[in-house]
């Protein structure tokens, strides 16, 4: 094995390990000692995460450092669910699979993997974990997502489109306004959180604006750019 970790690879090795770690709380609620606990083992999940991303048994050179970051990042990410808890941590890495039916009569089928789905105090959160450039969920109106000219906010389509796949899916808390909120690891030694409530009215408006986008894509017709 290559004794690098190129940008791609520290992700995975970033959500596996926050993957591993939470495993054992699927469904149940996150307290401040559970909290202790996964600080406790946080190195041995970052180790693990090593062995089934990189396969390798030992951790040596240039992954040593790699291994220190990804501890110190877990370790901020439970520093903020200790201020956050209690809550309930719904899922890890979930995996969603739908077919969708355009107007057009073109069936689809779209997927996603949700970073994490958690509660609190009813209030439902889809948090995507980024570990690139600083890139925040916002955006002004649906439309925005879906505008031919300009930057696009491509995260917080990338959110809301999980956000509807959760509504097809009919996941918990699927009816609710939920908090999409993108964690950077590059400003978790900060305060910042960047985070947006999504109107449970306005996953309509985003199943429409989707459905009306694959329709043109798939329109032999319109010339495609």
């Amino acid at each position: 094995m290559d004794d690098t970790v190129d940008a791609s690879s520290f992700g995975d090795l970033f959500h596996k390990s926050m993957e591993l770690l939470h495993e054992p709380y699927l469904g149940k609620t996150v307290d401040e000692a559970s909290v202790a606990e996964m600080m406790r083992r946080c190195r041995d999940a970052v180790k693990e995460a090593f062995r089934q991303i990189r396969q390798v048994s030992e951790i040596t050179g240039r992954n040593l450092i790699v291994l220190e970051m990804i501890v110190r990042y877990a370790g901020k990410v439970l520093e903020r669910e200790k201020s956050d808890a209690p809550f309930r941590y719904i899922a890890s890495e979930l995996s969603l699979t739908e077919w969708i039916t355009t107007p057009a009569g073109h069936r689809l089928r779209i997927k996603g993997k949700v970073d994490r789905y958690d509660c609190k105090n009813g209030a439902y959160r889809i948090v995507d974990y980024k570990t690139g450039k600083k890139i925040h969920p916002d955006y002004s109106s649906i439309d925005e997502l879906f505008a031919r000219e300009g930057e696009i906010p491509n995260t917080a389509f990338q959110l809301v489109f999980y956000l509807m796949l959760i509504r097809i899916c009919h996941q918990e808390g699927a009816d609710t306004d939920v908090l999409l909120e993108v964690l950077h690891t590059n400003e978790l030694f900060g305060n910042g959180r960047h985070s947006m409530f999504v109107p449970s009215q306005e996953y309509e408006d985003f199943r429409n604006g989707l459905s009306a986008l694959l329709d043109e894509i798939l329109n032999r017709e319109i010339p495609f750019s």
